[in-house]
């Protein structure tokens, strides 16, 4: 694996970031905070604060949401990075599931089985995650005050418009924004949003549900085509169409869980 200052540039549909600026976005991603970063790339403040701002710089926003969405949609990002262990030791469990419905005909029916099998992996990936949660909460209640704040500047709304949504002055929005941070304990208030949907703290039912679905249907018919050229192969790799189903549920996971966090959340403060 390269180190960041073997990476000289990488450029991709107009984004040119250089090798500080993609390892800090890479970092960032996975909630190291300004100084663990600095310390792992052996920057300087100043040098560190350069690269942060040439990535909004070259992003053209301050809203890491945005960036993360544009640099995951541009493959800056893997999101397959980023998969929790938990996830990925289920989808291991799951593949010889999905194995055993390849052997069916390919039909509608067999489509249907793949995408019942697809949600019920997540289900049980979501269930696992509660129970973590359940068991090692370290995370402090969000009071509905930062919670709507964190709503509201994932919808768009800049500080000025926070402040007089929610009527309170520029001190108390500061002190709102402390307490998401320490609370949730991330770098960051993309990070403390992703965190918050993740421990149920701000609920996205309706989206999570029409995200399961419309992305188990997505995968499924994907796998169906994997298993078509499966079948067809005069010389069949079990391993490497085992490897493929395996990623291919990764995905799936991904999929959805990317697509509740970018949907741009309700307004609603009630």
């Amino acid at each position: 694996m390269k180190t960041y200052r073997e990476v000289l540039n990488y450029e991709v549909n107009a984004i040119a970031l250089n090798s500080r600026e993609l390892f800090y976005l890479r970092l960032f991603a996975h909630n190291y905070n300004d100084n663990a970063i600095a310390a792992f790339l052996s920057l300087s403040n100043e040098a560190l604060s350069i690269a942060k701002f040439g990535v909004k710089e070259k992003f053209k926003t301050t809203n890491w949401l945005n960036i993360m969405q544009t640099a995951q949609s541009l493959d800056i990002l893997d999101p397959l990075d980023y998969v929790p262990e938990f996830v990925q030791l289920q989808a291991q469990l799951c593949v010889s599931n999905l194995v055993k419905i390849s052997n069916f005909s390919t039909n509608d029916c067999t489509i249907d089985n793949l995408q019942n099998t697809l949600m019920e992996f997540y289900k049980t990936c979501r269930k696992i995650a509660n129970n973590k949660r359940d068991k090692h909460n370290t995370i402090r209640t969000l009071t509905d005050m930062e919670k709507k704040y964190l709503v509201l500047k994932y919808s768009g709304f800049n500080e000025v418009s926070i402040i007089q949504t929610l009527n309170i002055s520029a001190r108390t929005i500061f002190k709102i924004k402390r307490e998401v941070l320490t609370k949730l304990g991330t770098n960051s208030l993309f990070n403390a949003y992703r965190k918050a949907i993740d421990n149920g703290l701000i609920k996205k039912q309706t989206i999570e549900s029409k995200a399961l679905i419309d992305s188990s249907v997505k995968i499924a018919r994907s796998i169906n085509d994997l298993n078509i050229s499966y079948i067809k192969m005069p010389q069949k790799n079990q391993k490497a169409y085992t490897q493929a189903l395996y990623f291919k549920l990764l995905e799936f996971y991904t999929l959805v869980h990317y697509t509740i966090l970018f949907k741009t959340p309700t307004t609603s403060l009630n």
